[in-house]
């Protein structure tokens, strides 16, 4: 599945919290820059052909989970199942 399918299909489930994605080759995967929560998710390469749905309810847990805005979350793929870390705290976009 493309990036653009993949992400479109996130951002329609997720009500649109998604504001854009990158999907660069040395990303391995693509970053999604997101309206609220976390302020940066990288999701692995792996990921994109997984069940969509385990996807989009950890998605959906981050955006929620107010301890983790302003972190940077990555989501990847571990022993066939989905796992997710934070990182670093990063300075919130300005508005």
């Amino acid at each position: 599945m493309s990036y653009g399918k993949f992400v479109e299909e996130l951002s329609r489930s997720l009500k649109h919290h998604i504001l854009a994605y990158d999907n660069l080759p040395d990303h391995g995967g693509c970053i999604l820059h997101l309206r609220e929560g976390p302020t940066r998710v990288d999701v692995d390469v792996h990921v994109i052909d997984l069940n969509k749905e385990e996807l989009i309810k950890m998605l959906s847990s981050v955006i929620n989970d107010t301890s983790l805005h302003g972190k940077r979350i990555k989501i990847s793929l571990q022993n066939k199942g989905l796992v997710m870390s934070a990182s670093v705290t990063v300075e919130a976009p300005k508005r």
